[in-house]
Formats: structure tokens, sequence, C-alpha cells
């Protein structure tokens, strides 16, 4: 009963501007630490790249305007033994410095298969390059799969859509079972992703109050 799907109408207006890619074969990394992933595509069903910016082959999208952004990435990860993984969207590959909650942990699992997921609004300057970084802990050989997806959609410029994008900051310690509020959240700043362009978001409480309706 947790399972959702959703989609989204992007106003005529904008929608063209962005990519949608899947990675084009199967990659095998030898390295652990901080690795960018290239090797994407972007012809098939479903798949598309409107306006300029996006190299497939480095895995890199120069952003063309600046705006928020729909950023949404699906890792596959497969013949991976040991250690942690990380899979995050990093900007000016940065990826120790770009801190923006686009970001997906899992411990190597039993059978060496499993997908990191991770989505949402960033700001984006012009001229910044986005892409995706996975981090090996300790394994040193491990397969980016040909089923990974990769994608930025250009939603609206600054301002002109009320929102937030924020990071706590620091560790939340939470000492018992159940639900519980996540609180006490660092006031968003533009630069890596971050953005609060609506006063109804307060970052103490970690609560957003309704906006209003169109």
């Amino acid at each position: 009963i947790d399972t959702s799907f959703s989609a989204h109408f992007i106003s005529p207006k904008t929608s063209g501007i962005g990519f949608l890619a899947d990675k084009f074969t199967d990659k095998n990394f030898l390295a652990a630490g901080w690795t960018e992933i290239p090797g994407w595509h972007t012809s098939g069903k479903g798949l598309f790249t409107g306006g300029s910016g996006f190299d497939s082959a480095k895995g890199r999208y120069t952003v063309p305007y600046t705006g928020i952004y729909i950023v949404a990435a699906n890792i596959e990860l497969t013949d991976s033994r040991s250690g942690v993984f990380r899979a995050s969207a990093v900007i000016d590959n940065k990826p120790t410095q770009s801190i923006n909650g686009m970001l997906s942990v899992r411990q190597t699992s039993p059978n060496n298969y499993y997908t990191h997921s991770f989505s949402g609004a960033m700001y984006l300057a012009k001229g910044q390059v986005l892409s995706v970084y996975v981090q090996s802990s300790v394994d040193t050989s491990w397969t980016v799969s040909q089923t990974s997806g990769f994608s930025a959609i250009y939603h609206s410029s600054y301002q002109s859509v009320p929102g937030f994008a924020a990071v706590l900051g620091k560790d939340f310690k939470i000492s018992k079972t159940g639900y519980t509020e996540i609180t006490k959240w660092a006031k968003p700043t533009t630069g890596f992703g971050l953005f609060q362009s609506t006063t109804n978001f307060d970052p103490f409480s970690g609560r957003i109050t309704e906006i209003g309706r169109a």
C-alpha cells in the first residue's frame, strides 16, 4: 500500500528543455572512491534531448538557463561485493561539495545487485555542469547496468514558482521507534542545488504551510 505513481505536466512554454537518457551499455569500473558515470544515450522509446547542453558520452549536462530543474536518476549496480555505495547528482564535478539531498546510500546487497534512486527539484545556474557520480567505499570492481537512467528537465525560473530544496546540514538523532518528524533543517542557500523561493517553509520546524491554489 506504500507504493506510489505520479506524472507531472510541465508548461509548454518551458517543455523540451533538458534530457532523459539511459546508459548505453553495461560499464565496469575498477576503482573505489567517487567516479563520474559516462556513456549515456537519448535515442529510444521515451528518451529525448531538448535544447543544447547534454554530452551523452561524458554524461555531463551544461545548464542552458538558470532556474529550477526536476532531476532524477536510477542507477542499477551489479557485481558489487563489499562496502557501501552512494549515488549522487553532482554539480561542477565536486562530489564532496554537492550536498543537495540528491543522494542514495546502500550497503552492498547479498545478491550483488541493487538500485540507487533519487529525484527532486534543484536550483541550477546557467553554465553549471550536472552529472551523476557513484562512490564505492572499498570495492574496486563494480558495474553500472545499461538499465540505469538519468534526467534533468527545466521546470521554471527561480521565484516564479514557490518551493524549496533543503538538507539537514547535521545528523538528526532518533531515540524511539515509530514515526518521528524531522526538524531543524539548514536554511537553504543557492549554490549546489538548494533553494527557497517561498516564505511558507520554516526550516526549524521542517514544515511548509499551504501556499495557495491556482
